[in-house]
C-alpha cells in the first residue's frame, strides 16, 4: 500500500504585510490571495484551507475553511472529502459516511467527533496518518501526524510545503511592526498564556503572539490545544516542548516565531 500524507491549500483573504500565524492554523499566505496554494501535498489524501481576514487590529489571515481529500484507492477506500468551516465541524465526510466505504480497506479510514462542534479526529490507518481539526477563538486549526519520510519528501519546486527546519528569516515578523497594536499588553498576554502553558517553549511564545496581536485571550485555548495534540502524537514526550534550538532559528526579542505541531516530530508551519 503506498504511503501518503496531505495537501493543504490556502485561499482567499489576502494581506497587506508579512505576518506569522501560530497554533491557529499556521498557514502560509499566498502572494496571489485568491489562488489556492499547497502547504502539504501528498497522495492519496489532500487537505486545503481557505483564509478570511482577521479584525483590523491584527490584519492576520485566519483559516476559514479546511478541506481534506482522501483520494480513491483501488481495493482500499473510495474517495472521501471532509470539509470544515468556522462554526461547522461536521461529524462525517461530505457524503454522510464516517468511513472509507465498502471496499476491503474501508474501515481503515474513519471520522470521529471528540467534542461536537470543536474537535474532530480523522484517522487514515492505511497510510499511517492522523489529522485533528479544532475550532477555538472563532477560527480553525489542524494538526497532522504522518511518517517523517513522507513529510520530508519535498522537491525543490514544492516551495509552499511545511517548514520543517524553522521559519526562514524572510517569514519572521519583527516585533516593532506590531508593538501596541493589540488590545492586551504584552505582559498581560504573557500572564494569560502562562496560566495554561507554564513552560516557556515555542507553544508559549505562539500563545503570547496571538493574544498580544489579536487582543483575544481565547487564543490561549488554541495554543494549549496544539500542545495537547503534540502530547498525543509524539511517541517521545522528551521532544514535546519545542525550544528555539529545535527549529534552527533563534527566538530572539526581535522576532516572534512558533510552531504548529505535527508528525512524529515537530513540523513548523510559517506564514510567507
Amino acid at each position: 500500500m503506498p504511503l501518503g500524507a496531505a495537501e493543504v491549500e490556502a485561499r482567499g483573504g489576502g494581506r497587506t504585510e508579512p505576518h506569522w500565524d501560530g497554533p491557529r492554523g499556521g498557514l502560509r499566505v499566498p502572494p496571489h490571495p485568491r489562488k489556492p496554494r499547497s502547504l502539504l501535498e501528498r497522495t492519496p489524501d489532500a487537505g486545503r484551507s481557505d483564509e478570511a481576514r482577521a479584525p483590523q487590529v491584527s490584519r492576520a489571515p485566519l483559516p476559514a475553511q479546511l478541506t481534506v481529500i482522501f483520494k480513491n484507492m483501488q481495493e482500499c477506500i473510495d474517495q472521501k472529502v471532509y470539509r470544515a468551516e468556522v462554526d461547522n465541524l461536521p461529524a462525517a465526510f461530505e457524503d454522510g459516511s464516517v468511513n472509507g466505504g465498502d471496499r476491503p480497506g474501508g474501515s481503515s479510514l474513519s471520522v470521529r467527533t471528540a467534542s461536537p462542534g470543536s474537535h474532530v479526529r480523522i484517522r487514515a490507518a492505511y497510510i499511517g496518518t492522523t489529522i485533528v481539526i479544532r475550532q477555538a477563538a472563532g477560527q480553525l486549526s489542524f494538526a497532522i501526524r504522518v511518517a517523517e519520510d513522507v513529510a520530508r519528501a519535498f522537491s525543490a519546486e514544492q516551495d509552499l510545503q511545511l517548514c520543517v527546519g524553522g521559519c526562514p528569516p524572510s517569514q519572521q515578523l519583527p516585533r516593532p511592526e506590531r508593538s501596541r497594536r493589540g488590545a492586551i499588553a504584552l505582559e498581560s498576554a504573557r500572564r494569560l498564556c502562562k496560566e495554561r502553558l507554564p513552560v516557556e517553549d515555542a507553544y508559549f511564545h505562539s500563545c503570547v503572539f496571538d493574544v498580544f496581536v489579536s487582543g483575544d485571550p481565547n487564543f490561549t485555548a488554541a495554543a494549549q490545544a496544539a500542545l495537547e495534540d503534540a502530547r498525543a502524537f509524539l511517541p517521545d514526550l522528551g521532544r514535546l516542548h519545542l525550544f528555539p534550538s529545535d527549529g534552527g532559528v533563534p527566538l530572539a526579542a526581535s522576532a516572534l516565531l512558533a510552531p504548529l505541531l505535527s508528525g512524529p516530530f515537530a513540523l513548523w508551519l510559517c506564514l510567507g
